[in-house]
């Protein structure tokens, strides 16, 4: 299937729309279950729902991309890990606009390792997201921007900020990789080689695939569902880096259109507070995406 230029932004936008949806269920099973005990049955699962379309995508992969995908995938669960632990704890509106700032550190090592050169416009879109997701940081919480001080010296924000550094590298691995084979080998032994190593750490941590039964009793169908808007989220997502004219620096920018999709359905579901100021927001970050589409 071959796409137009400008797909790529259709495919990032999708790619927010359901990960949105995924957030959303993620943060309810994590309202009452251990986190690792969560990531561990998630990688499972997702491996699982991929098993079936192997004659499809096949396979077939040299050892070099073969090793840098397990790297990318030992990258991937501490990253992961990071982040749902800070899912765990912290309120869903919080995690989502600090994540705004994982495009500029992918950015920077775009530039570094990939050559990408964004232009002024772009990189002023980019800019205009950083700074949205800052002033939602600013007025979710009742103490205005004087919150964000205390925040960043929270132990789980930490966690985010090091999940962000740590992930940034992953995505730098995505456009090699993706260069090589397709969307879904790519994904399949992601997350085979993720479940190997969360597993593990399960298992040296706790009680391995007990915690792994008992997650599925608890909350199985809800984790299925998780997994299921992820595969059509990543998958999209990756469909989009996979395109050869489109640039990882502003295709993670653009999927961060997540925060803003969380906060105006979190206002219409929880009755939040401050929801005209949180939509202006948003806006700015619209504003972002428009230059950078442009």
């Amino acid at each position: 299937m071959s796409f137009h230029l400008d797909s790529w932004l259709i495919l990032t936008v999708l790619s927010a729309i359901i990960l949105t949806i995924q957030r959303i269920f993620q943060k309810k099973v994590l309202i009452k279950e251990h986190a690792t005990m969560y990531l561990t049955t998630f990688c499972f699962l997702m491996w699982l729902l991929l098993v079936p379309f192997i004659p499809i995508y096949g396979i077939n992969v040299d050892l070099n991309t073969l090793l840098i995908i397990i790297l990318k995938s030992f990258i991937l669960s501490i990253s992961w890990l990071l982040i749902v632990k800070a899912y765990r704890h912290m309120e869903l509106s919080a995690v989502e606009p600090l994540k705004n700032f994982s495009p500029l550190l992918l950015l920077i090592l775009a530039f570094i390792f990939l050559r990408e050169t964004p232009t002024i416009i772009q990189l002023v879109g980019v800019g205009f997201i950083l700074f949205g997701g800052y002033i939602l940081e600013g007025v979710i919480h009742p103490h205005g921007f004087k919150h964000i001080n205390v925040l960043l010296k929270g132990k789980y924000t930490h966690y985010i900020f090091l999940s962000l550094i740590v992930g940034a590298f992953s995505g730098v691995l995505d456009k090699i990789v993706l260069a090589k084979v397709s969307v879904l080998t790519m994904m399949f032994f992601e997350f085979l080689f993720a479940s190997l190593f969360t597993f593990i750490y399960q298992s040296i941590r706790y009680k391995g695939y007990k915690d792994v039964i008992y997650s599925l009793k608890t909350n199985g169908l809800l984790i299925i569902l998780i997994a299921i808007t992820t595969l059509i989220s990543d998958w999209a997502y990756f469909r989009a880096v996979a395109i050869p004219e489109s640039l990882v620096s502003l295709i993670v920018p653009v999927r961060r259109l997540t925060s803003l999709f969380i906060v105006i359905i979190g206002g219409e579901l929880f009755h939040e507070k401050s929801i005209i100021e949180k939509t202006l927001a948003c806006l700015v970050m619209l504003v972002g995406v428009y230059f950078i589409a442009s």
